[in-house]
């Protein structure tokens, strides 16, 4: 069953139309390589730059980060010998080697038998949870903290076999080793803490000398001084800016009382996902392709054969059920407060290592026979796999892809990703491996990356070679709903029908973003929807082609670099850039992009500096005109406005939302003729015109026309 598991589930789930990359890795990864290719001392520095990890003040696993500097820097060495997969991380050692090694080895100390370790082991390989660490490139935080998790327990067997089983007083000298091995784990991830009261629950003859108890009751209260104090010491040592945990607002969520009420209305869908879906038992579409359905209700079936020989056994109080009952409110106060109501994918993995060693023992005493056994886990293995597969596409739509369901029933419709509607695969794991190999053999062959494009459709980017492309990511064009608005009574159903067919991808930014490019699957979906006006809406879609939004998905970093007068809710926006500026101080489209943030926060006088800079490094930058145009109009300078706008216009003269705020300003400046041919070119470029200014130039002029 193990060996069914490593060779064809793992490469099954990791293949390359099911792994990807987690958009947070992108400028993340961009930042630790402008400190070069190779290991250096500034990495030491960056490993505490927590404001480029953790976005807010999380100061919690310092290992982790520097587990990522070194796991970058190897990605980046592979580059130069062979294109790595798209998800592969030095964790792989651990989550796919080490953890199930030692939980073998755990559940075998703890007198579980051989076949049916083994069959636990397959089993947890193939949880949903934990496969989420393999197929998608993200932190490193979850997989070693679960590994951390199963090697603490591991040595905590190894403890009660040598010492408790024969009657012996653990000495001090062996317990503080393994309190110190402890002790460092809890820096991976806050959920390592999870190692304190699942030793005490799983070996509770361990603690029956209070010296022993009280030293490991201690471990709580010196990791949250390390927490709280120690490690912000270090990160502000470092020159980063001095986190202080408690203000990070997810901690301050949680420990809400209402929100702590609220969360209990989660708990049942939460409670159930986490367990069902690590069960391999989800819900499936009537639709879903016939092998779906039959294996589930196998696992189904396999579940109750093994509930059934465990009800025939002696049945006592296991203290581990009690720890997964809390783990269960744990998981679900953590879900409520940040993704809401989710499965066991990435952030519940933790599960998978306390439901196995609580079957391990509910299943040992039950004595199943082992072709029983067997066939059980065959079926439970294919369903948990199933499992995986669905919730990882949709967590994928979650983040970051088109072209994917919102729910694992609508994965199994036969709209998961890289299907258009007709349900026919648009990209092969072949197709997808040929594209990123060219792509690669490219580079070798020295063409210019500026000049490559690998489609987001494939599913993943070659983020060790984002750094090179700097600000040219050929990010998508910006669709607006007032575009719809304006022009259809029905504006906002077509916005939002485009949302839902998976044609636009909406951004935290509140922006709706289309693909690379308009292909003939959104036509022919509009030709369908709208069979009178598609021929209108299109035009709109094609138009945002040529608008650059002001959100960039792959700025490098974030530093407090001074006190700015921005308020809280764009300090970290404005981090961001100036860290970008810091480490590339001719980056234009930073300074443009930092002057958006003073401008939303008020602070127009430090916006126009910071657009005079960006027009100066790149006299072309057409954002920046228009953005210096914009707020030239709203302090009232019209000439200054008019001077910017007709800039950006000649750089770009399709520029839509330049032409029609040109006009404006012609309009204000009596100038209606020009301000008439503005409106004219933008009709002329298909796009809408604020039926405000068509009105008030016919007020002016007289016309009616």
């Amino acid at each position: 069953m193990l060996l069914f598991v490593y060779l064809w589930v793992i490469p099954a789930c990791l293949s390359y139309q099911n792994a990807w990359v987690q958009p947070e890795e992108l400028f993340i990864k961009i930042f630790l390589l402008k400190t070069g290719e190779n290991l250096n001392v500034k990495d030491i520095k960056n490993g505490l730059f927590w404001q480029l990890f953790e976005y807010k003040a999380r100061p919690t696993r310092p290992l982790s980060s520097y587990f990522e500097i070194v796991d970058t820097k190897f990605r980046c060495w592979l580059w130069h010998f062979i294109i790595p997969h798209p998800s592969l991380s030095l964790t792989w050692i651990f989550s796919l080697i080490l953890a199930p090694l030692y939980l073998f080895r755990l559940l075998r100390n703890l007198d579980i038998s051989v076949n049916l370790s083994l069959a636990l082991t397959a089993f947890y390989l193939s949880t949903p949870g934990v496969l989420s660490f393999e197929s998608m490139l993200f932190r490193p935080a979850k997989p070693m903290t679960n590994f951390f998790i199963i090697l603490c327990l591991y040595l905590a067997s190894k403890l009660q076999i040598k010492f408790l089983k024969n009657n012996k007083t653990i000495p001090l000298l062996n317990f503080l080793a393994f309190w110190g091995f402890a002790a460092v784990s809890l820096y991976w991830d806050e959920t390592a803490l999870l190692i304190i009261p699942a030793v005490i629950f799983i070996f509770p003859s361990m603690f029956r000398h209070k010296p022993i108890l009280i030293l490991w009751l201690l471990l709580p209260l010196i990791t949250m001084t390390a927490y709280l104090i120690i490690i912000p010491y270090l990160c502000a040592l470092a020159g980063h800016e001095y986190p202080h945990l408690l203000k990070y607002d997810d901690i301050q969520m949680i420990f809400r009382p209402e929100n702590i009420l609220r969360s209990f209305d989660h708990l049942g869908i939460n409670a159930r996902n986490l367990i069902l879906e690590t069960m391999g038992i989800f819900p499936f579409a009537a639709t879903a392709p016939v092998f779906i359905p039959l294996f589930m209700v196998g696992a189904v079936i396999a579940w109750a054969t093994v509930l059934v020989y465990i009800l025939r056994s002696k049945m006592n109080v296991d203290p581990l059920f009690i720890f997964l009952i809390l783990l269960l409110f744990l998981f679900n106060t953590m879900m409520s407060v940040t993704t809401s109501v989710w499965g066991p994918y990435y952030y519940g993995s933790y599960w998978s290592v306390f439901f196995v060693l609580f079957l391990s023992r509910l299943m040992e005493r039950s004595k199943i026979p082992l072709t029983v056994l067997t066939i059980c886990f065959f079926f439970i293995i294919i369903s948990t796999t199933n499992s995986f597969l669905g919730m990882n596409t949709v967590n994928k739509k979650y983040y970051w892809y088109p072209y994917s369901p919102e729910t694992i029933a609508d994965y199994y419709k036969g709209t998961r990703l890289f299907f258009d509607r007709r349900d026919i695969p648009v990209f092969s794991d072949k197709e997808i491996k040929s594209a990123v190999y060219h792509y690669w053999t490219q580079i070798r062959n020295g063409v210019n990356i500026k000049s490559l494009i690998l489609p987001r459709e494939l599913g993943w980017l070659p983020i060790e070679l984002e750094s090179e492309k700097s600000y040219d990511k050929t990010l998508p064009g910006a669709v607006f709903r007032k575009s719809f608005q304006q022009e259809f009574l029905d504006g906002n159903e077509i916005y939002d029908w485009l949302i839902q067919k998976g044609y636009t991808v909406k951004y935290p930014s509140g922006d709706c973003f289309i693909k690379e490019d308009i292909d003939t699957t959104i036509t022919e979906g509009l030709k369908e929807k709208y069979p009178l006006r598609w021929k209108k809406i299109l035009p709109l879609l094609q138009e945002s082609q040529t608008r650059k939004p002001h959100f960039y998905a792959y700025t490098a970093a974030k530093s407090n670099l001074g006190s700015v007068n921005i308020g809280p809710k764009l300090t970290e926006e404005f981090n961001i850039y100036s860290m970008d500026i810091a480490a590339n101080p001719k980056l234009a489209e930073a300074y443009n992009d930092r002057g958006n943030v003073y401008f939303k926060a008020g602070n127009f006088i430090q916006a126009i500096s910071d657009y005079n800079k960006a027009v100066l490094l790149k006299p072309d930058l057409e954002d920046a005109y228009y953005n210096l145009g914009f707020i030239f109009f709203k302090k009232g300078n019209l000439e200054n406005a008019l001077l910017n706008y007709s800039k950006a216009i000649k750089i770009n003269p399709k520029d839509i939302e330049a032409l029609n705020d040109r006009a404006i300003v012609y309009y204000y400046l009596k100038e209606y003729d020009k301000a008439r041919d503005d409106v004219n070119e933008v009709r002329n470029l298909g796009s809408a015109v604020n039926p405000l200014l068509i009105n008030a130039l016919k007020q002016a002029t007289g016309e009616n026309h």
